[in-house]
């Protein structure tokens, strides 16, 4: 065996057995390529040395009481840094100012580290990133003036309700966005009226009332994400898709997707498929008279709604396929270049997925949960326990959001009309 093929074998078994998302690997690649490239790393960090030396000269300025214009400036989504204070006070500017110097200096170099892959390289970038956010000053007391500011106002309240908001969490084992009585499914979300119309072992289709004497000839079949729950396009009357197409007179059907259970682990995407789209777009076939749909999909109902039509496309002549449009909202067709969830698309993450699902039977809201956070800046400071004792109060999530986050403590399957059984509480 060649010392290559040694290499890459003692490589695949840490990535598989040690690190098998693939958290720390990557980064070990990107130290490595940057210690066998010295002339490259010579001429980076020259660069970077010159940059210190205008944040040090800016540093002075700052310190000294004289006018300095930033020497790096945060991106225009980031609003970490939006209080005054991070640039009316030198001492936090000058925080401020390090602090996203290293920051970017970090992420430029995993980018343009030399020999490394570039799935090694978005990989790598992805996790210093998580990281380099997590350690920002704005997610820690001390270091977040407009957080000390607020204990000072309050009298220290806000530190007591930030603690308590951490001892909530500990005892529900979650980081809660919002707490699990702040919304009520026919109250405060899913206000459109409707009914259930069919279930089966996958899901129950909702068919919407009608709120026009007349409708449309060809009804609207709406595939949501069984990650979300079918309110996520029915949040309240001036936030719902279902009711602004009901108003204009469609008539309107949706999936409500059976959260998975131990017992469904032999089910297959071919189940969603056949016993999910194909069903709600029979039952409104059956209902409404006509022999064709628009379809709608959004996230990953879409993709599957897509491959649907694949499907559809081969097994029927044109003019027998039983949709009419097809419409796809935020859905990813295209998986070439996916975005940051191409860090857990390799066959060790794959592998360990599998695994974690076999245990269990599917895959749990919690991992799914963690493992598509979103990768904003300010992400950290949403969720984090020292920024809910700083902010000293619960972020309470807006019905705009996504239903992710929105989390009753039971979901009646329906809105008004006939309710299903309790077999179907869990969210």
């Amino acid at each position: 065996m060649t010392p290559q093929a040694a290499w890459r074998a003692v490589n695949q078994a840490v990535e598989a057995k040690v690190d098998p998302i693939g958290m720390a690997t990557p980064l070990m690649h990107a130290q490595l390529a940057w210690l066998s490239h010295p002339q490259e790393m010579s001429e980076t960090l020259t660069e970077f040395s010159t940059k210190l030396w205008e944040l040090q000269v800016h540093s002075w300025h700052r310190a000294l009481g004289m006018g300095s214009k930033d020497v790096v400036s945060p991106n225009p989504d980031d609003t970490r840094f939006a209080d005054p204070v991070w640039s009316d006070s030198a001492s936090w500017d000058i925080v401020k100012e390090w602090y996203l110097m290293m920051t970017h200096q970090v992420q430029d170099m995993l980018y343009d580290t030399p020999g490394l892959s570039n799935r090694d390289r978005r990989r790598a970038a992805f996790w210093w990133r998580k990281w380099l956010n997590a350690v920002a000053p704005t997610n820690f007391l001390l270091t977040n003036p407009a957080a000390m500011q607020k204990a000072m106002e309050t009298r220290g309240e806000s530190l007591l309700r930030g603690f308590n908001n951490f001892v909530t969490d500990f005892q529900a084992g979650d980081v809660q966005m919002a707490r699990p009585t702040d919304f009520t499914v026919g109250k405060d979300l899913g206000t459109t009226p409707g009914k259930v119309v069919f279930r089966n072992q996958l899901l129950e289709v909702l068919h919407y009332t009608p709120s026009r004497e007349k409708v449309f000839e060809t009804p609207i079949v709406i595939v949501t994400p069984w990650i979300n729950k079918f309110y996520i396009l029915d949040l309240t009357a001036k936030k719902s898709m279902v009711k602004f197409l009901v108003d204009q007179g469609f008539d309107v059907y949706i999936t409500s997707w059976k959260n998975p259970t131990a017992d469904m682990r032999d089910v297959t995407f071919d189940d969603y498929l056949m016993e999910g789209i194909g069903r709600i777009i029979e039952t409104a076939q059956g209902i409404s008279g006509s022999a064709r749909v628009h379809a709608v999909g959004y996230c990953i109902g879409g993709a599957a709604l897509a491959t649907w039509m694949a499907w559809a496309n081969a097994r029927y002549e044109k003019k027998d396929v039983p949709v009419e449009t097809v419409t796809l909202l935020t859905t990813l067709v295209d998986y070439h270049k996916p975005g940051d969830i191409e860090v857990f698309l390799d066959e060790n993450s794959i592998k360990w997925l599998e695994k974690s699902m076999a245990e269990k039977g599917y895959l749990d809201g919690k991992e799914m949960a963690w493992h598509s956070a979103c990768c904003a800046p300010t992400a950290w400071s949403g969720i984090t326990w020292c920024a809910a004792t700083c902010s000293a109060r619960r972020r309470r999530l807006s019905t705009s959001c996504s239903g992710t986050w929105i989390r009753p403590a039971c979901r009646p399957r329906c809105t008004a009309g006939t309710c299903a059984t309790s077999t179907w509480k869990t969210c």
